[in-house]
């Protein structure tokens, strides 16, 4: 069935009204609706996972100075009632326990010379009225006139994020495209678009991708189904 991303995302849309919305007061419901609205037209649309390359999960050196995958609750601690958009995360912990999102956020906020990330408190309520709203952005400072993140990025630090795993990795082999697509593109995603990368760029993904495991020379063998 072809990837159509009009109707992933207007699934996702519906999935965070359905999270954040619908257990609210009534008389909460129509703000926080609209502002919700207003988040995903600006930093949208809703997304299940982000790729490995992607800012908010990357890869990092431990104490060793191997490379380790850092995923959102470890590179940025106190996340809670999440929603993923595609350039933010909407994020709601319980009232007491907010302030560390937002200090993890600006300590982190130097580490990336292709993006930057900032983190807020809400004036409005998502998820519970026990919960304080914040909203993690991730802005580039190249950015696309479509929205998708453009292809030059996408394709760099695709590179930048496997080719040190190689290096430290027990057993060095090489994956195919198809294994790989989680992990490149996003969830959710097709054969080669996701989004967050349009069908051009997920294209010359593929096509660098390819060229890097095929014969075996990068990653060792290819991997038998």
């Amino acid at each position: 069935m072809p990837f159509r991303s009009n109707e992933a995302a207007e699934v996702g849309r519906l999935q965070a009204h359905q999270y954040l919305i619908n257990r609210l007061p009534h008389h909460l419901r129509a703000a926080s609706a609209e502002r919700l609205d207003q988040i995903i037209k600006e930093y949208g649309p809703v997304v299940e996972s982000y790729p490995d390359w992607h800012p908010f999960i990357c890869h990092d050196l431990d104490d060793r100075g191997s490379p380790r995958q850092l995923g959102l609750g470890t590179r940025i601690r106190g996340l809670d009632h999440n929603i993923f958009l595609r350039n933010a995360v909407i994020t709601c912990p319980y009232r007491g326990h907010h302030k560390e999102v937002i200090e993890t956020v600006q300590a982190m906020s130097e580490l990336e010379d292709e993006a930057f990330i900032e983190a807020e408190e809400l004036e409005v309520t998502f998820y519970g009225e026990g919960t304080v709203a914040i909203l993690i952005t991730c802005h580039w400072r190249k950015e696309s006139r479509s929205g998708f993140i453009p292809k030059p990025i996408a394709v760099a630090r695709m590179i930048e994020s496997q080719l040190p795993l190689r290096r430290h990795a027990w057993v060095v082999r090489g994956e195919t495209w198809q294994t790989m697509q989680h992990y490149l593109l996003g969830q959710p995603h097709g054969s080669r678009s996701s989004l967050f990368v349009d069908e051009a760029t997920g294209q010359a993904m593929k096509t660098v991708w390819t060229a890097l495991v095929e014969k075996g020379e990068v990653f060792g063998p290819m991997i038998k189904d």
